[in-house]
């Protein structure tokens, strides 16, 4: 798993992967050993450099920020998962901006329930689809205005087909359809 920590004005992408022997920390060309000390308690840690151990205590200080001692010197840092990060810059980066409701399976559409203007919630049923005998709602991934129906009742579609575009609502909710 990856994560960025940053620390002392510099981030540092870290990689927690296992090993043979237990768990590999990577960060930039160094890779060490990490080993869970357990006699010395929660946040206790040994990391392995060859022959050289070094003690880690890490104490959280609020949600992501730890207060790390390690080699007898402190270290603030705060660490966030790589895939934590990845999901709030899309967030960030995709306020504003359309997105495409794909068709996860082929199926036949066998019911629209939005249109096209209407306000739609996250979470908001948008068709029905068949697919095996079984019908499935497509749900709004985001909360927005329906910019464009690529489906009618009745239409088959294939896995990765547009359903809906769906785009920032400037005026707030529009009456259902």
């Amino acid at each position: 798993m990856k994560y960025l920590a940053r620390t002392a004005g510099s981030e540092h992408e870290v990689e927690i992967r296992s090993g043979q022997a237990g768990l590999l920390a990577r960060m930039g060309e160094v890779e060490v050993a990490v080993e869970v000390d357990r006699g010395r308690g929660p946040g206790s840690f040994t990391l392995g450099f060859g022959r050289r151990v070094v003690p880690v205590t890490v104490l959280e200080v609020e949600g992501g920020t730890y207060e790390i001692l390690l080699a007898g010197r402190r270290h603030r840092v705060s660490v966030e998962a790589e895939v934590d990060r990845l999901l709030r810059r899309g967030d960030e980066e995709g306020k504003g901006r359309p997105s495409v409701v794909r068709s996860v399976m082929p199926g036949i559409v066998t019911r629209v329930l939005a249109g096209k203007g209407n306000h739609v919630d996250a979470g908001e049923p948008l068709l029905i689809l068949e697919a095996m005998k079984m019908e499935n709602e497509v749900r709004s991934e985001k909360a927005g205005l329906v910019l464009e129906v690529h489906v009618q009742s009745g239409s088959t579609v294939q896995s990765g087909a547009p359903l809906f575009t769906i785009g920032p609502d400037p005026g707030g909710a529009a009456p259902g359809p």
